[in-house]
């Protein structure tokens, strides 16, 4: 039962990685798109996404929370291997510290640029 359990956490892991990063990729090179059609079909297109009512909750829920829960679920993960075994190698363990660190540098760079953008814009309205 443990291992039915552990694949349900490495896939929702997997998928909280994924999705929240495909939304937000695919969302900005849409928008991102209409700047083919000239300086005022782009402006519409940010300025509807910027309009669109609870967009602090749609990126909150949809974006943030997942990667934030991909973090903390990517940190357990890490605490529970166990370092004793004489089968892992420094490299595998090495490397899952160095991905650790990357996502904790990048959790800590994006939550200030999602924290500035979120209440600068709300805030101006």
């Amino acid at each position: 039962m443990a291992e039915h359990r552990d694949f349900f956490y490495r896939r929702l892991h997997s998928l909280l990685g994924v999705i929240p990063i495909g939304v937000f990729l695919t969302q900005h090179l849409i928008v991102n798109h209409f700047a083919v059609y000239g300086e005022d079909s782009f402006n519409k297109a940010a300025g509807f996404m910027e309009s669109l009512p609870f967009r602090l909750v749609l990126e909150t829920f949809i974006i943030f929370l997942p990667i934030l829960f991909h973090a903390i679920l990517g940190f357990i993960s890490l605490l529970q291997v166990k370092t004793i075994q004489e089968n892992i190698h420094f490299s595998v363990t090495g490397c899952s510290c160095c991905s650790v660190l990357q996502g904790l540098l990048h959790l800590f760079l994006s939550s200030g640029t999602y924290g500035k953008h979120a209440f600068k814009s709300d805030l101006a309205m």
